[in-house]
């Protein structure tokens, strides 16, 4: 059933491989689905900090997606790193031009900064980006600072709920891994749903996490068409994820 699934990527390329397009492709394979996908911008980066990107030309970018999604569209889209918002617009547009074909998922992991800080984005388009985004949105994954930047308010309750409707994105996933404590809780909102996973923190997490979820979570929604499953098949895969890196040991 896995190998049936197509899933497609829209990232930023991490010439180290930790993170962005070679770590989507990396997970959506190790899952056992078949992967595409094109590079929203060039990123200057090493196995620690980053230095600078280059967006990639918009319309360069339309006709790969659009050449490929002639012949194939996928059964889930996930999208990381969105450099400006001339690809938002373009990204937005060719997901609502398919859509009307073909009904697929889409999960977008707001990548606005390397794991060091350096900024991935314009950051003062950072707001119309997620504007012209998130009409096309299924799922957002940000983690506590994400969120903060996105709109501008705490991630409370409240604040969650009141975010998703006046963007008018269909649910998302609040990782827990920035929040005070040893236990981090990653909250899923979908709907009337509302799934929470909690597992222990550990001191230093691998570069590429917020790649790996969000990759896993297009994943396993194709495979199985069930928010709440795939939502805690993700949980179970980033479990594995981590233990390799802490050497089998998550306490």
């Amino acid at each position: 059933m896995e190998k049936d699934t197509y899933i497609f990527v829209l990232s930023g390329l991490d010439p180290s491989g930790k993170a962005g397009f070679v770590r989507d492709i990396a997970t959506i394979t190790a899952i056992g689905s078949y992967a595409g996908g094109v590079i929203t911008a060039l990123t200057v980066q090493d196995f620690h900090s980053g230095y600078g990107f280059v967006p990639v030309d918009p319309q360069t970018l339309r006709r790969q997606v659009e050449t490929v999604w002639e012949q194939k569209i996928p059964d889930a889209v996930k999208i990381g790193m969105v450099p400006n918002l001339q690809v938002a617009e373009t990204i937005a547009e060719i997901l609502k031009k398919f859509r009307r074909r073909k009904n697929f998922f889409v999960v977008w992991d707001p990548v606005l900064a390397s794991s060091d800080s350096f900024p991935l984005t314009e950051e003062d388009q950072i707001g119309q980006i997620s504007s012209a985004l998130s009409p096309e949105i299924d799922l957002l994954t940000p983690n506590l600072p994400e969120f903060r930047r996105l709109f501008g308010i705490a991630p409370e309750d409240k604040n969650i709920v009141a975010a998703l409707e006046k963007f008018h994105i269909r649910g998302l996933i609040l990782k827990g891994g920035h929040s005070d404590g040893d236990t981090a809780t990653d909250i899923l909102i979908f709907g009337e749903k509302t799934v929470k996973f909690s597992r222990p923190k550990i001191e230093k997490t691998p570069r590429g996490t917020g790649c790996t979820f969000s990759s896993a979570l297009a994943t396993f929604y194709a495979i199985h068409r069930d928010i709440t499953r795939a939502f805690l098949e993700t949980e179970r895969f980033m479990e594995q994820f981590l233990r390799s890196f802490c050497g089998g040991n998550l306490s």
